[in-house]
């Protein structure tokens, strides 16, 4: 299965009338969940965590033949993830779903305590996350989701709506 461009993917949730952060927040929750599920990323490029809450997703241009890029095919496993996810969050605001990404960035960039977290400060205004931390984040959501079900990954392959809102802060 070949990467998608960034933008491909924001294109797909831009069709579905979202604003840019909205669309942002929404790619950074795919990626993480398809390299839970499928151990490969969603789409090409860098994830940045900046200090005042924001998310920077960035990529390199999309290759383009005369005024048309070139995008990989968006197969039905990952506009069924997209869909989900953006159905699931469609009744939460854009600043509350903002919140949610942020509290899921600072697990990332700081993995401390919650108590020491605000006493942190970076050198850079934007801290990459790198894919195998967000993996690993999103991984163990999944995990959990298990084992409170109480069930092996074979036994429930698509657990995903069920988890969604798994608190950020949560023991993972």
């Amino acid at each position: 299965m070949p990467l998608l461009s960034l933008q491909r993917v924001r294109d797909y949730l831009i069709g579905q009338n979202y604003s840019e952060s909205r669309t942002d927040s929404l790619a950074f929750i795919a990626q993480g969940w398809h390299l839970a599920l499928f151990d490969t990323l969603l789409f090409e490029g860098t994830i940045y965590a900046g200090q005042d809450g924001s998310l920077v997703l960035h990529t390199i241009e999309t290759p383009a033949i005369g005024n048309a890029p070139i995008f990989a095919p968006l197969d039905k496993d990952r506009s069924d993830l997209l869909d989900m996810i953006a159905s699931h969050y469609q009744s939460r605001s854009d600043e509350d779903l903002a919140d949610f990404v942020f509290a899921e960035m600072q697990l990332l960039v700081y993995p401390v305590t919650a108590r020491l977290r605000h006493k942190l400060v970076s050198a850079s205004l934007l801290n990459e996350i790198p894919a195998t931390l967000l993996k690993a984040r999103f991984r163990a959501k999944l995990e959990a989701e298990m084992l409170t079900a109480g069930q092996l990954p074979a036994q429930k392959p698509n657990p995903l709506p069920d988890m969604l809102d798994r608190k950020p802060a949560s023991d993972l």
